[in-house]
């Protein structure tokens, strides 16, 4: 990921509804929530809005969320994070830099 005050996401799999939440690093785990976007049930692509931007050589974390509710607005109280069948969140962590490697094909 490029720094900025956007995450892009390149594939999502959701088992329901839900949301791509970005958090801070908090000591390699995630902590304060930056940024949530809306994925309708499957697979996605699409793009996480921040309310900060992230910065160069900084980890930061997307965990999957669930959309309690079902009014597809993000709520940090209500909407859980999602779990694998171990009990761990549905998460991966991010490094941001401006030197990604040239993809081509």
């Amino acid at each position: 990921q490029f720094p900025g005050d956007t995450v892009f996401v390149s594939v999502v799999v959701l088992p329901q509804t839900g949301f791509v939440v970005i958090h801070r690093n908090d000591g390699g785990q995630p902590g304060y929530v930056i940024g949530a976007e809306y994925f309708d049930a499957e697979t996605g692509i699409g793009a996480v809005s921040l309310s900060e931007q992230t910065r160069e050589g900084e980890t930061y974390f997307a965990v999957l969320h669930a959309d309690q509710n079902g009014d597809k607005n993000f709520s940090v109280n209500l909407d859980l994070p999602l779990r694998d069948a171990g009990g761990g969140f549905i998460m991966t962590q991010f490094e941001i830099t401006k030197n990604l490697p040239e993809r081509k094909g």
